[in-house]
């Protein structure tokens, strides 16, 4: 039987990782720069959805790392292949890649479409694919 993570929750737990092994600094630093952030994005939101949103107390805030997913496309002996990986939003080293971008898992080309420049993932394909 195959187990499958969701990669934004493979990404949460290497976070809680980083921060836990004393590299909170490669993260963004203090918990106040972490609730600062979220109080400033929550002020873009609509009131209704500000109040649903989990970091609106302060506590949740300060403890929530702030992360973007995204993947690369490359071509691996001949075949296109996703790279998932992740970046803290906060970091200060955000514009060097070797601090600031964490590896999460491939996906082969088999599993994804892309679409007016968008990447849509085929579910069936990946439980497939690496079951």
């Amino acid at each position: 039987m195959a187990f499958w993570i969701p990669k934004f929750l493979i990404a949460q737990i290497k976070a809680k990782a980083l921060g836990a092994s004393g590299f909170e600094e490669f993260l963004g630093g203090s918990t106040e720069a972490r609730e600062i952030y979220w109080r400033s994005l929550l002020e873009d939101f609509p009131e209704d959805i500000r109040e649903m949103h989990f970091c609106k107390h302060a506590d949740r805030a300060r403890a929530t790392q702030p992360i973007a997913l995204y993947g690369d496309e490359a071509t691996i002996l001949s075949e296109s292949t996703m790279f998932w990986q992740w970046t803290p939003e906060i970091s200060p080293y955000r514009t060097n890649s070797m601090l600031s971008r964490f590896f999460i898992t491939m996906m082969p080309s088999t599993c994804y479409v892309v679409v007016d420049k968008v990447t849509l993932l085929h579910v069936k394909a990946l439980e497939t694919s690496w079951a």
